[in-house]
């Protein structure tokens, strides 16, 4: 099987000048594949441009190029439910806004069997609202999945996905699970000692919880690409990604597998514009400088 490599671009629909930079980078054949938010005032919009801009993956209707696949980038993180906000209290705050981290869900995950009920019944409803509003745009019950800061890694929140999939008949055709391979970046010592610590903690808690759900994932899904992103989270800059291509690629080849980088390109500077202008940890996320690098990064590659 020859691999697709999948420049992937995260966060697709923050806001309009965001979704402008994206598109303009799979214009120039930079990028050939996004996360798109289910539940952002953008989606509808970011979508329309994205149709008359790309050909889409086989959810979509477009015919004109480039190609770009289209993936459900759930979000439990930020921003306005998809679902009442009256009827999932667990995941929101009392102005409706999403409110949950991936701590927080981490420790629903544990909690005492009726809690765990209850997370699962109003991550269900979140889950079926979002991926409602994905299917109704592409016209298809086919849909490629990821998550906002991975929280569907969390095994509570993964089997609320497979419920939803399950009993609205939709398909996962592609499934991140973004556990990076480790042998490149030990094989390469200057680009090791780059990454920041917090992602070692962050490679080591995704893949103890991607033991948790990869026989059902490999089960239901047919495209689990190689991962990689984890490692150089927010910092997928030209210098770091180059070296370390090749060796993610020869990974995927022997493996039978598609390859999927992750960046977070683009850049943010009317805050008012995002999401949820009250989250200042995410402010600061959206308008680093670091996304222009990333920006240039896919522009090299």
């Amino acid at each position: 099987m020859t691999h697709t490599i999948y420049y992937h671009a995260d966060d697709y629909g923050v806001c309009a000048a965001q979704c402008e930079q994206m598109l303009a980078l799979s214009a120039d054949g930079c990028l050939n594949s996004i996360s798109l938010f289910p539940n952002s005032p953008y989606t509808a919009q970011a979508y329309a441009r994205i149709k008359a801009n790309t050909r889409v993956n086989s959810a979509g209707t477009a015919s004109c190029a480039p190609f770009l696949r289209v993936a459900a980038h759930l979000n439990l993180i930020e921003g306005r439910s998809a679902a009442p906000a009256g009827v999932i209290p667990l995941l929101t705050d009392e102005r409706g806004m999403l409110r949950c981290t991936f701590g927080y869900l981490l420790k629903a995950n544990f909690a005492l069997p009726r809690k765990r009920r209850a997370f699962r019944k109003q991550l269900k409803t979140e889950i079926a609202a979002q991926l409602a509003v994905i299917s109704g745009l592409t016209g298809s019950k086919h849909l490629c999945i990821d998550s906002h800061q991975h929280f569907h890694m969390i095994p509570l929140v993964f089997h609320a996905l497979s419920d939803v999939v399950s009993e609205h008949g939709y398909r996962i055709d592609s499934l991140r699970i973004p556990v990076d391979p480790i042998r490149p970046v030990l094989a390469t010592p200057r680009l090791f000692l780059k990454i920041p610590p917090v992602n070692f903690i962050k490679y080591a808690l995704l893949r103890t919880l991607s033991w948790f759900i990869l026989p059902e994932a490999k089960r239901d899904c047919p495209d689990i690409p190689v991962f990689f992103g984890i490692f150089y989270t927010c910092r997928m800059e030209y210098d770091t990604v180059a070296p370390l291509l090749k060796k993610y690629e020869r990974i995927a080849e022997k493996q039978h597998r598609n390859l999927e980088l992750m960046f977070h390109p683009g850049g943010v500077y009317d805050t008012e514009e995002l999401l949820d202008p009250a989250n200042t940890e995410l402010a600061a996320f959206y308008s680093d400088p670091c996304r222009k690098k990333e920006a240039d990064a896919l522009s090299r590659l």
